[in-house]
């Protein structure tokens, strides 16, 4: 495809930001796909979205009429008093059940809810609801790399107690969301589109929850020891040792082999499950929140015509499954980094570690979380060949074909923590 040069852009720009609000749901599918259209090519995709947005607002005439019963001549029933004042029954209305197209988010099967699901019972009460979670054991004497201490007395546990509540609160969050968007994509299609990775952590005294969907990091600044065996006598002058960065929490992306095996072997019929390094051609994240669209067809048709995907099967494409760490705080961690994916755009785990390291000595009353955010906009305006301040000037929006939306925490394990976001 013909891109233009920085000029055609501008005016991409411009155009992108006249649009009316009926366009808002082509707006949002441009800018998440990251396309990079010439002038009359995005000339055409608005001619296309016009057709169907009409197609979409057309409004029926119903004429409207009243009818009115004529009033029965037959006895009131009802209860009466003493006194002989009538006091009206009051009937009792029944609980609305499920409507016979509403889809269980458990079985995928129609007519009843998750919570009235008869293989949701079931499994619940063999103890599979939690089936397909990747719990990490808290027995393991190594998490990612991090050495930790025996467990505490039913510590193992406790620990795997934790880290399921999490997955159950995620689980029920998006039960929720999806069950109110299911209510509301007639009117707001682009609910279809809309989803996010996540990102959670949990701290208490020395034990640290991690849970992570999707391709955001954790990833801890911790100290190397020093091998004393190694050093000579005398030259302990000057010798202070490094920070490594150790990453807590597993990409959820096309970039992993296992990913893309796993949805390739969930969907042996769609040759095009991964296609142009994207899930359907359209998501780098294999797992999310919401997205309905790559969860059930039904998603998908609410969408525009232009943007649908070739949906196979009944299968999601990709899950809410989430991945959870246990950790060990030690003396030798410093702090921790979590962050979006637009971080690692232009840093490594261990320049990102870096960074934050040299600020934080050089400006202790500083932001480390800003600076990254800053750090990331300078390297994305030398990239595009402009300056800082224009890049700045670009809307939020339109400015993820430069740079992926940042946001960053640093957590000092000495009890400060930054936050930023761009």
């Amino acid at each position: 495809m013909a891109t233009g040069g920085k000029g055609d852009d501008c005016v991409i720009d411009r155009i992108l930001q006249s649009l009316p609000p009926s366009y808002k749901s082509f707006m949002m599918n441009y800018n998440m796909h990251g396309m990079n259209n010439t002038i009359p090519e995005l000339f055409a995709m608005l001619k296309t979205a016009e057709v169907e947005i009409k197609k979409e607002h057309q409004v029926l005439m119903v004429n409207k009429t009243t009818s009115f019963k004529k009033k029965g001549k037959g006895k009131k029933k009802g209860n009466f008093k003493k006194n002989g004042k009538q006091v009206a029954t009051q009937e009792k209305k029944p609980k609305p059940g499920p409507k016979p197209e509403t889809e269980c988010f458990y079985c995928k099967q129609t007519g009843h809810w998750k919570r009235n699901c008869p293989k949701y019972l079931a499994d619940k009460k063999d103890g599979k609801v939690n089936k397909g979670l990747f719990l990490l054991p808290a027995s393991a004497s190594r998490v990612c790399g991090i050495e930790q201490p025996p467990p505490r007395s039913n510590g193992e546990n406790d620990h795997i107690a934790v880290l399921k509540a999490l997955a159950r609160a995620l689980r029920k969050t998006e039960d929720a969301y999806l069950g109110i968007a299911d209510k509301m994509v007639g009117e707001f299609p682009e609910l279809a589109l809309m989803g996010s990775c996540v990102l959670s952590m949990l701290m208490k005294g020395e034990d640290m929850y991690v849970m992570g969907v999707g391709d955001s990091r954790a990833v801890l600044a911790t100290m190397d020891s020093v091998d004393l065996e190694h050093i000579s006598e005398g030259s302990f002058d000057g010798l202070s040792p490094c920070l490594s960065a150790v990453q807590l929490t597993s990409d959820h992306s096309t970039s992993m082999p296992e990913e893309v095996r796993r949805i390739r072997n969930e969907h042996p019929d769609d040759p095009s499950a991964i296609s142009k390094d994207r899930v359907k051609g359209s998501l780098k994240v294999t797992r999310a929140f919401g997205a309905g669209f790559l969860k059930q067809p039904k998603w998908n048709d609410a969408l525009l015509e232009m943007f649908r995907i070739d949906y196979v099967g009944s299968s999601p494409y990709i899950t809410c499954n989430p991945s959870l760490f246990h950790h060990r705080l030690s003396t030798r961690d410093r702090f921790l980094i979590l962050s979006s994916d637009g971080l690692y755009q232009y840093f490594t785990n261990e320049e990102a570690v870096a960074q934050v390291e040299m600020f934080i000595a050089t400006t202790p009353e500083g932001d480390p979380a800003q600076h990254l955010v800053e750090e990331v906009l300078f390297r994305a305006a030398n990239k595009a060949g402009m300056d800082f301040h224009e890049l700045i000037e670009i809307p939020q929006g339109d400015r993820r074909r430069y740079h992926d939306d940042v946001s960053v925490i640093v957590i000092s394990l000495e009890g400060r923590i930054w936050r930023s976001c761009v």
